[in-house]
């Protein structure tokens, strides 16, 4: 167990090595602005239903800085039936402050919300890989929550979200959470993030659960982020999640 755990680290420790290589990007419009990064899978060989699909919406700015540290996740905690999407946060203006800009959390000048941009994605890959059906999840902290559970709410793919340090605001969703029914959703916070307080990642959990969602809380010590010195190491509760929301 402790060689384990030292591997994750050690890998966590080396995301910005990572980032150099094993990904392909993609564009879907002639302006640019929705870019994403397929990592490159760990099978050259499709599984027999083919991959699952697991989109990353970094917290932060959710930029390329990011790739690096979701490439790390993919490798060590993602199990090998998936294939890795970072989404690239679409920056619409300069002056733009809501990172991963929805229907609900509109930005100026946005063309296409992130929830749109998921779909788009999703049409791509289909193109170029064989792809499972309805096995699509995402996985997001911070900045990235709350676009996450309007995709969770709007694409009819997704079957599981994993969301870390993040808040909630049914303000900024959908008014009709219909589609989480059935759903599994991995809630990862920790009492003393004073960023974002846990408290709203407990009203997510009893609001998906009264719409029918599955939903399993983890608790976490330290402050705001990812608490790369404990035990349990991100990366398990992560593979853990995984194995609970899509079966492997």
């Amino acid at each position: 167990m402790k060689a384990a755990i030292g591997c994750f680290a050690l890998l966590a420790l080396a995301g910005g090595l990572l980032a150099q290589e094993g990904y392909t990007e993609r564009t879907l419009d002639k302006d640019g602005k929705l870019k994403y990064r397929l990592f490159t899978p760990k099978s050259d060989k499709a599984p027999k239903d083919g991959y699952k699909l697991l989109f990353f919406l970094p917290g932060g700015t959710g930029d390329e800085n990011f790739t690096g540290w979701c490439k790390s996740i993919y490798r060590v905690a993602i199990p090998d039936a998936f294939l890795g999407v970072q989404l690239i946060a679409p920056k619409w203006t300069t002056k733009q402050r809501t990172v991963w800009p929805t229907n609900y959390t509109k930005a100026e000048d946005m063309k296409v919300p992130v929830e749109d941009f998921v779909e788009k994605a999703i049409k791509r890959l289909r193109e170029d890989h064989k792809i499972a059906k309805d096995q699509t999840y995402t996985l997001s902290w911070s900045s990235g929550g709350p676009a996450a559970y309007v995709i969770a709410s709007e694409v009819d793919e997704i079957r599981g979200s994993f969301v870390a340090m993040s808040v909630f605001r049914k303000m900024w969703l959908p008014k009709s959470l219909r589609n989480v029914k059935g759903q599994k959703f991995y809630i990862y916070h920790s009492p003393e993030d004073a960023v974002c307080k846990i408290a709203l990642a407990r009203e997510a959990e009893k609001t998906l659960k009264d719409e029918g969602a599955e939903v399993r809380f983890e608790e976490y010590t330290g402050p705001h982020g990812w608490p790369l010195q404990s035990q349990p190491h991100p990366f398990q509760s992560i593979r853990k999640a995984f194995e609970w929301m899509a079966g492997d």
